[in-house]
């Protein structure tokens, strides 16, 4: 037998569906809603630390941090705990129910 490559990984029905959704679904509000989000987290992290205020604005600036990228990282981030919740209880219910040995 074999070892699957990842693409016959991901092509199994269901594997990271609900993560990559919501990371789609992220990075549409993102980029819809824009760059507020980045202002209002740099405006926030400015208060706590300047420093790290400042890492944001330089990431901001050169174009790695904008709005699209930080919702598709939060929607994926948001659909990773949907799926291991779920994933969880899943194994937790069959573990109760152990018809052989």
């Amino acid at each position: 037998m074999r070892e699957l490559s990842v693409v016959e990984i991901e092509q199994v029905s269901g594997a990271g569906f609900i993560q990559d959704s919501m990371a789609s679904v992220g990075g549409f509000l993102g980029k819809t809603f824009g760059d507020t989000g980045i202002t209002v987290v740099k405006g926030i992290a400015n208060k706590f630390s300047p420093a790290l205020g400042a890492g944001l604005d330089l990431l901001a600036s050169t174009g790695i941090v904008n709005g699209e990228n930080a919702g598709h990282l939060a929607g994926y981030a948001a659909g990773a705990f949907v799926e291991g919740a779920i994933g969880s209880i899943g194994t937790s219910f069959k573990s109760k129910f152990t018809f052989w040995k």
